[in-house]
């Protein structure tokens, strides 16, 4: 929900400040050249205790606080230099000076836009709070665990070791060492051509039939746990002497693993039901008509066959 705290338009705006900084008049070290001829005069500085937090600059007398810092700052990846952030606030503020002295603020297109980021931002403040103020009882999300883990895919899982080499003469060999008592693992670390698993004794762990290749897991399908191959299987990695191990159902993740996961599905829970409830006592009327359905295309008669042909 960390989400709700972004504001999609101070960070395009900042951007665009960003990306005007250097286009304007010339810098001297962190100070801006003031503009020979300040664009807006129209409002009256206001008094610092009107202003929310400490004012560090001012743009044709409009304050730009402490506080309009930090709401930007904490919206960027890392917190920025704070003298260039302040100047390029101060661009982005000058730039909305100039745009009302404009008119464009009367703009019934831009009205909207600022309607819309104003309504934006109070909803997920509101939001916000409200996710903020949800607590999630252990039973309910023991009851989200049990939904979740009913509603996953049952899948079968294998548990095998094998003893690859390059023969088929070779992988013959060492069933026939196997069938006289030779240890199956031992055979492994000192034949096997799979680096990963020889020095395991074979051992593959658990996996899907559809993990391997495909001939390898019909190999290991046509086993019963506990059993060795009697005749080796060939793959494109060369030839496999296999033994399975076990079978079992893929188990569910762990409850806390998926934690967040599932507060995060009650909490959405909770959130629909608040604006639900809102709008069940709100008085919401629709006043365009949904558009029609476009009615069914009407399939052409079939031509009448000439007349010499009918009977």
């Amino acid at each position: 929900m960390n989400a709700f705290r972004k504001n999609a338009l101070i960070v395009a705006l900042l951007s665009a400040g960003l990306t005007l900084a250097g286009c304007g008049e010339e810098k001297t070290g962190n100070t801006a050249k003031p503009a020979a001829q300040p664009l807006s005069t129209s409002s009256e500085a206001p008094k610092a205790d009107a202003v929310d937090g400490k004012v560090l600059a001012t743009v044709n007398g409009q304050p730009i606080s402490q506080i309009d810092i930090d709401v930007i700052a904490a919206q960027l990846p890392q917190r920025p230099n704070e003298v260039k952030l302040v100047e390029q606030i101060a661009d982005l503020r000058l730039l909305a000076q100039t745009a009302r002295d404009q008119g464009l603020d009367k703009d019934p297109k831009v009205k909207a836009l600022l309607r819309h980021a104003e309504d934006n931002q109070l909803a997920n403040e509101l939001l916000q709070n409200f996710v903020e103020g949800i607590s999630i009882a252990e039973d309910k999300l023991k009851a989200e665990y049990d939904k979740l883990v009913a509603q996953m895919p049952k899948e079968e899982q294998l548990h095998a070791s094998h003893i690859l080499v390059e023969s088929e003469d070779e992988a013959k060999k060492l069933i026939e060492q196997i069938k006289n008592g030779a240890d199956f693992s031992a055979l492994a670390k000192e034949h096997s051509k799979d680096p990963g698993s020889g020095q395991q004794g074979g051992d593959l762990g658990w996996f899907t039939a559809k993990e391997m290749v495909p001939e390898f897991s019909e190999g290991v399908l046509a086993l019963e746990p506990g059993k060795v191959g009697e005749t080796p299987v060939k793959s494109q990695f060369g030839w496999h002497v296999i033994r399975l191990e076990g079978k079992r159902q893929t188990p569910p993740p762990a409850m806390d693993a998926v934690r967040p996961q599932l507060e995060n599905r009650l909490k959405r829970t909770e959130v629909d039901a608040y604006i639900k409830g809102l709008r069940d006592k709100a008085k919401i009327e629709i006043l365009i008509k949904p558009e029609a359905a476009p009615a069914p295309a009407i399939p052409a008669a079939a031509p009448e066959a000439p007349a010499g042909e009918q009977k």
